[in-house]
């Protein structure tokens, strides 16, 4: 015999869902939603470095620009005044002093870009981007040191030549 307290009449059977049903379902979707947010955030992340490298570089792009150009002209001018003293087997000093003046240039503007491309370094945590950097900073130390020893030499040519 059923008692009355328990018994609560014919159980009408509906199409539902079970506690444990809703409660998989809800902490797969709290997984999923961890997983998205992660990724959100890795996303928002990396575009702030990319949107912070980007801004300083602006900046940057346009000294290294004209410090490239420097270097291609006082080159080429390099490369005609060895040409033509090794044609005649004299140098103009006019064009010494004037290549003595571009490379020390050179090296102002290469010790002058240094400081700021460190900034930059120090901000980016993408390991391609700091790796670009750190190529970035030995190859400005390689046009840096190139651009003294050219002055030196063109100091023992102007001693010696003039």
């Amino acid at each position: 015999m059923l008692r009355p307290c328990c018994y609560r009449g014919p159980r009408l059977e509906r199409p539902a869902f079970t506690i444990t049903e809703l409660l998989v379902v809800l902490a797969l979707i709290v997984f999923i939603m961890t997983i998205l947010s992660q990724a959100f955030v890795e996303g928002i992340e990396t575009f702030r470095q990319l949107k912070g490298a980007g801004d300083m570089p602006e900046e940057l792009r346009a000294a290294v620009i004209q410090l490239r150009g420097d270097v291609e002209e006082a080159n080429r001018r390099a490369a005609e005044m060895i040409a033509v003293g090794l044609s005649t087997g004299r140098v103009d000093p006019a064009t010494v002093c004037d290549l003595k003046e571009r490379y020390r240039a050179i090296h102002a503007e290469a010790s002058a870009l240094d400081s700021p491309l460190r900034v930059v370094l120090e901000r980016t945590t993408n390991p391609v981007a700091w790796r670009i950097m750190q190529a970035s900073l030995k190859a400005l130390a390689g046009v840096r040191d190139s651009a003294a020893r050219a002055e030196e030499v063109l100091d023992l040519i102007k001693s010696d030549g003039m």
